[in-house]
């Protein structure tokens, strides 16, 4: 979820707040000076997130930072939802979406010297996410992952328009 020690030294800071409003903290991500927080419904396969809730949070993380100045300087705060084709990055985020298409890339390579995985999601552990890649079947250490978010397809368009 966050990677960069700035990353979690946000995570730390707002979200218990985040939950306590009732939503999931999907993904911190800070680049430059831009700090974009993912957020979603505790059940986003029944409902997604509106522009008003995401107004809301804005509000809150923003009086969060403030209070407790972890970046130097000025900086610009992005909140939204992970969207349709959203990163995957817990255990239960891959298991909510196995057999869906999914693009996983890792910070080492495996014995062959691929990092990059474009297939179907088969099965995760708290260890392994297992992908089918044209036919062949690879275990993908969890530490291993760098990013990994699912491909926008009609299948998953349609899954998303049953539960909204």
């Amino acid at each position: 979820m966050a990677r960069t020690p700035i990353e979690i030294k946000i995570r730390d800071i707002i979200s218990s707040a985040i939950e306590d409003m009732g939503y999931n903290l999907v993904a911190i991500k800070v680049t430059n000076k831009t700090v974009n927080v993912m957020v979603e419904t505790t059940n986003p396969d029944e409902k997604t997130i509106s522009l008003g809730e995401c107004s809301k949070i804005t509000h809150t993380v923003s009086m969060l930072l403030d209070v407790e100045d972890p970046i130097d300087g000025e900086y610009s705060l992005e909140v939204g939802s992970p969207g349709i084709d959203r990163p995957l990055i817990t255990k239960d985020d891959f298991l909510r979406y196995l057999g869906f298409e999914a693009k996983i890339k890792t910070f080492i390579p495996n014995e062959e010297g691929r990092k990059k995985y474009h297939g179907r999601l088969l099965s995760a552990t708290d260890d392994v996410v297992s992908i089918n890649v044209d036919g062949t079947d690879y275990d993908v250490p969890a530490n291993d992952i760098e990013e990994a978010k699912l491909i926008l397809t009609e299948e998953l368009i349609n899954k998303t328009k049953k539960h909204n």
